[in-house]
């Protein structure tokens, strides 16, 4: 029973990670952009302080997709070890 649980948390996981993998995000938006999609204004920051706060929002990494396949992607590794483990007598 372990083992077919396993099999099937081993499929939805590797189908997350392959819809993850298929909406990964491309070229990365200019920070101005990223402000107007938010409903702020980027006219009182310099080209410098937008390049700063562009890096401290790559570096909280909010809502990358890339990440999330790579999570996806572990946690699939994982339960299909799992199923191999509880075959492999022993």
């Amino acid at each position: 029973m372990l083992t077919l649980m396993l099999l099937v948390l081993g499929i939805a996981f590797a189908w997350l990670a392959v819809d993850a993998w298929l909406l990964r995000g491309g070229v990365r938006l200019p920070y101005f952009e990223l402000l107007k999609m938010r409903g702020q204004s980027a006219d009182h920051l310099t080209l410098e302080e937008q390049n700063e706060r562009q890096r401290f929002d790559e570096r909280r990494l909010t809502g990358n997709t890339n990440s999330a396949f790579v999570v996806f992607a572990v946690i699939s590794v994982g339960c299909f070890l799992g199923v191999v483990v509880s075959w492999v007598p022993g």
